[in-house]
């Protein structure tokens, strides 16, 4: 582990990797030797990228509409691959998605699995992860932590290097053709509206702030979910 900065817990660095001090050598090394199943689903971002709202639609797209009944749930079908360990992928609900930090060229690579890679500005990643990690103890400034997030001195790195570990986009990225043809594709294109109804839930910053927040605030939770142990 490395040494905290400004108030935050130690690092975890496994095979040249750093991580949270939570995410455990053993889950780590499981996550990027796990072998991919043809329908499985990776959603992979830099931390504070847009992630969990890729879950939240890809939920309402694989649940035709319906909301989950409890925000803990998302945690427990949306295995984080490198934290849970390979087991929680292999053991998820299916249809699904495996949510992942890891940069591509150490993520799990498959060319039947789908591919979900997303960008953003790195003036508001770095601002949104500023705010994450003051609300986990982080004691500097945003000048500090500025400094921090160009030299790549932070949890899962270098934004920019994870970003030029992305392969260029093909047909094998399209999540649509994993479900052509199959039952699960003719239930999406029966429900009329589901489009309408997935922008209604998400299009907004209302809307979607909460179910950001939630699923994390009672961690505990995801003790009880079965396909999480690792």
């Amino acid at each position: 582990m490395s040494g905290s900065s400004f108030g935050m817990p130690p690092s975890s660095f496994v095979d040249g990797f750093r991580m949270p001090h939570v995410f455990s050598a053993e889950s780590f090394r499981s996550a990027v030797q796990y072998q991919p199943r043809p329908d499985d689903v990776f959603i992979i971002t830099y931390p504070k990228c847009g992630t969990t709202w890729a879950q939240q639609i890809i939920a309402l797209i694989y649940r035709l509409g319906d909301p989950y009944e409890a925000d803990t749930q998302l945690l427990g079908d949306f295995p984080f691959l490198e934290l849970r360990g390979a087991k929680s992928a292999e053991n998820m609900l299916r249809p699904g998605a495996i949510k992942t930090h890891l940069p591509f060229n150490l993520a799990p690579w498959s060319e039947k699995a789908k591919y979900i890679h997303i960008a953003r500005n790195p003036k508001d990643c770095c601002v949104s992860y500023y705010y994450h990690h003051k609300s986990h103890v982080f004691t500097g400034t945003f000048d500090d932590f500025f400094e921090m997030f160009l030299s790549g001195d932070i949890n899962f790195g270098d934004y920019f290097d994870h970003l030029l570990s992305s392969k260029p986009p093909d047909e094998s990225f399209n999540i649509i053709n994993q479900y052509k043809g199959s039952n699960f594709h003719k239930k999406v294109k029966a429900k009329n509206g589901l489009l309408q109804t997935i922008l209604n839930k998400l299009s907004t910053m209302s809307d979607l702030k909460p179910k950001c927040k939630k699923p994390y605030q009672n961690k505990s939770a995801l003790s009880l979910r079965p396909n999480w142990t690792s």
